[in-house]
């Protein structure tokens, strides 16, 4: 029988297996110094941006490279609203790491079509932009919040990151609202994303953050929690909870509900009751079903409510010698008149 064997012994079968082995394991070695070549590149372009960043505040903290790139740009401070700020697009101006003098600039920092830092290769500038975001005009003088936007070309980085954050605050020069004319700048802080004007902020990652569900109203001086339109000091809307006791937004008097002792309000803001499956009306309104409503907050049960009906407080509820000062008119749910009075003397 014939045997192929090489000058080594070995089959040319086992060698032909052994080759096939070698393969698969070259192969999966090289996919994992891929993938892992590929997370280096992300961690440095995450560093990278970060690093661009504090070069960026750093260099627009004092006001005067800001000044000088935005006061050749004109914009429309009547169409500067909340929610829809003003974009001034930078083109391939550069921002400076500093000004040498008045109108004399100092080194290029950055500019579009740059890399982001000496970090990596792979993460390139993609475009500069500065929005007026909020503003106040008197007579011929405007204050404005803004921000530096730092776009990065998605298509070159191993992961999309979010633009650049840079706050700042112009003055401009309103005469003509239309051609509104930057006169001063003072930098702020950064931060890597972005997010809705208004929303409180928070950390989305270990580097990146956007807004909450925490909305501030500053016209009104108001606070919404999963609403921009809040009715008071605090709004929420939902399930406001507390341990047992729970109130709801919004709710319709005599409709069902369940269980028995949320609390809930009505589209005016009143307070209503869940008692035998139904919302009834306990708080705020005179008439004969209003006064204080009384809940477990371990069971959830609602023990009674108090009616108001009217009844009248005067000076003669005093002794003599008294004054009548503070009080309290209502009857029970078993109709027992109850009043509480202050009798000061005269």
């Amino acid at each position: 029988m014939l045997q192929l064997n090489n000058k080594n012994g070995l089959s040319i079968i086992e060698v032909l297996v052994a080759t096939g082995i070698m393969a698969i394991l070259m192969a999966g070695f090289s996919s994992m110094m891929l993938n892992q070549n590929k997370e280096t590149r992300a961690v440095a372009e995450i560093l990278s941006a970060q690093d661009l960043m504090k070069s960026m505040i750093a260099s627009l903290a004092k006001g005067d490279v800001c000044h000088h790139i935005l006061s050749t740009r004109n914009f429309n401070a009547a169409q500067v609203v909340a929610g829809n700020p003003f974009t001034i697009n930078i083109g391939t101006q550069p921002i400076y790491s500093s000004m040498v003098a008045s109108g004399t600039p100092g080194p290029v920092l950055i500019k579009k079509g740059d890399k982001a830092s000496a970090y990596t290769s792979s993460l390139e500038i993609e475009s500069i932009q500065f929005e007026v975001t909020t503003g106040i005009i008197a007579g011929s003088i405007g204050n404005f919040q803004g921000r530096w936007i730092v776009n990065f070309d998605g298509s070159k980085s191993v992961r999309k990151l979010r633009p650049l954050s840079i706050s700042a605050v112009i003055t401009a020069n309103t005469t003509v609202p239309n051609m509104a004319n930057t006169i001063s700048c003072l930098g702020s802080g950064g931060s890597m994303g972005s997010g809705d004007q208004n929303f409180l902020t928070k950390w989305v990652t270990d580097t990146e953050i956007k807004e909450s569900v925490i909305y501030e109203d500053p016209a009104n001086g108001r606070i919404g929690i999963g609403t921009t339109t809040p009715s008071s000091q605090l709004a929420v809307s939902g399930v406001l909870s507390s341990g047992k006791l729970q109130v709801i937004d919004v709710v319709a008097e005599n409709t069902a509900c369940t269980p028995n002792g949320l609390v809930g309000r009505d589209s005016v803001g009143l307070l209503l009751s869940c008692q035998s499956s139904v919302w009834k009306q306990n708080f705020g309104r005179s008439g004969s079903n209003c006064g204080l409503l009384i809940i477990n907050t371990s069971t959830g049960a609602v023990f009674e409510a108090s009616r108001c009906e009217g009844l009248s407080l005067t000076t003669t509820n005093c002794p003599p010698g008294y004054r009548f000062s503070l009080g309290l008119a209502f009857q029970d749910n078993g109709g027992n008149n109850i009043r509480q009075y202050h009798c000061f003397v005269n």
